[in-house]
């Protein structure tokens, strides 16, 4: 499924008319099949939050760190070793740790030890430093998805029905409970009904869109469209996703050795890679290695609660994209519907950078990284970064160094922001008493 945000002149500016994109998996398992394939549950104080901020009773990490322990098994010695009360090993999902990392990885570590950074277990007790990802990838070199693991094994179970390439347009109601749905097929209608509950489990776009659709949110906003109300929630209110700004630092040629192709093209002497994956289980195609780096700015006083997150991932044979993220920010989106059509895709604002601090936030995490790029020992292994003019933004002759450019930095980030795919929020939980809430810490529609 893809998506594209409505424009804002603080972000996306490289996009056609200023839409960012993101997506949302179409297949079995769904988003769980996408994205870097990083095994990453957050930052513990988030879980807390949760519970002790907005009533989310039994969700504190206290409680859903044995869940996670539960379906967890994990294959590195080392992680398992040094944080044996953080990890699983005997869980239907294989967790991973890469093996073939570009050579050139060494430096960014050197790096950021220079920078005070330590290595750590971003799934252990301090998320604050650098590790080498972990992911969802089987020791086959397979992706670990819930459909892989969860169905794949067991595809005809009694108690599963399974129907593909259908869409849901709506959820029935007997008053307020919920009593079945309609979907389609092939452009055939279709209507099921519930003999204990309806589960929905659309992910943070098509949720409350879903909802929407079938008279679940805000009284304005359905009269608007002149759908029945069945409850008034503040469905698609609270929209979150990380905005992120993106760098490719250039290595110079006498150092392209130290970088894997992670793409290769399909000549015969590519295909073997191929073969390395589907016969061997091996090779660059069997994993996909990154560097995840957890940091705070300035602003931020809680420094075991990060606020930034770095990605550094192999993109090519001569670059790396090193994303720059918001981990924790205060602006918040809104989803609303285009039109009852199921098939259109909701209206999304962002909104990323609407609060103050999250822009003084994003500014100094950026100048962090070009600081990195420029007076660590990566500039020595570095071709010169592109001025800020070479997109159109404004450069400082008085400044040596890029990342002192304060107006350049900011049009920087203008034009280099995206979305994270990393969705949430739009049918928050919490305790029902709270005005802000679309589902109790049980997971039911609040009513």
């Amino acid at each position: 499924w893809v998506y594209y945000y409505e424009p804002n002149k603080n972000y996306g500016l490289q996009f056609a008319g200023g839409r960012v994109p993101d997506q949302s998996g179409k297949t079995l398992g769904g988003s769980s099949a996408l994205n870097v394939m990083a095994f990453n549950r957050g930052n513990s104080r988030g879980y807390d939050e949760w519970a002790h901020k907005y009533g989310a009773d039994g969700w504190s990490y206290r409680d859903v760190l044995p869940v996670f322990r539960e379906w967890e098994n994990n294959t590195d010695p080392r992680i398992v070793y040094n944080e044996p009360e953080y990890h699983g090993t005997h869980g239907p999902i294989q967790i991973t740790t890469p093996n073939n990392a570009p050579t050139f990885f060494q430096n960014y570590y050197k790096a950021f030890n220079s920078l005070g950074y330590k290595e750590t277990d971003i799934n252990g007790p301090n998320q604050a430093g650098y590790a080498l990802i972990q992911s969802f990838i089987n020791t086959a070199g397979l992706k670990e998805g819930t459909g892989t693991v969860f169905i794949d094994p067991n595809p005809s179970p009694d108690n599963l029905h399974i129907v593909c390439k259908a869409l849901v347009t709506k959820i029935l109601f007997n008053g307020l409970t919920a009593i079945g749905v309609e979907f389609i097929v092939n452009d055939i209608s279709y209507t099921v009904y519930a003999n204990r509950e309806v589960i929905v489990s659309a992910g943070a776009f098509q949720s409350p869109q879903l909802l929407m659709l079938s008279g679940v949110g805000t009284k304005q906003h359905l009269n608007s469209f002149n759908i029945p109300v069945v409850l008034d929630l503040p469905v698609g209110q609270n929209f979150q996703n990380h905005p992120e700004v993106f760098l490719n630092p250039i290595l110079k040629q006498q150092y392209f050795s130290q970088l894997i192709n992670p793409t290769p093209e399909l000549n015969v002497e590519q295909l073997k890679i191929l073969s390395q994956l589907y016969f061997k289980h091996q090779g660059t195609l069997s994993t996909f290695p990154t560097i995840i780096s957890y940091t705070s700015t300035h602003l931020n006083r809680d420094k075991q609660w990060p606020n930034v997150e770095y990605a550094i991932l192999r993109s090519s044979n001569i670059t790396f994209t090193h994303v720059v993220s918001l981990a924790r920010f205060k602006s918040r989106g809104v989803m609303k519907l285009q039109s009852t059509d199921p098939l259109l895709p909701p209206l999304i604002d962002l909104n990323s950078y609407l609060n103050a601090e999250d822009k003084a936030n994003i500014l100094d995490a950026v100048s962090q990284v070009f600081y990195m790029y420029e007076r660590t020992l990566l500039a020595n292994y570095l071709q010169q970064l592109p001025p800020f003019s070479s997109i159109g933004c404004p450069d400082c002759p008085d400044k040596q160094y890029l990342y002192e450019c304060i107006e350049g930095l900011k049009c920087f980030i203008q034009y280099n922001t995206i979305a994270g795919n990393h969705p949430a929020g739009s049918c928050r939980m919490g305790a029902i008493e709270r005005p802000d809430v679309v589902v109790d810490p049980q997971l039911r529609v609040n009513h």
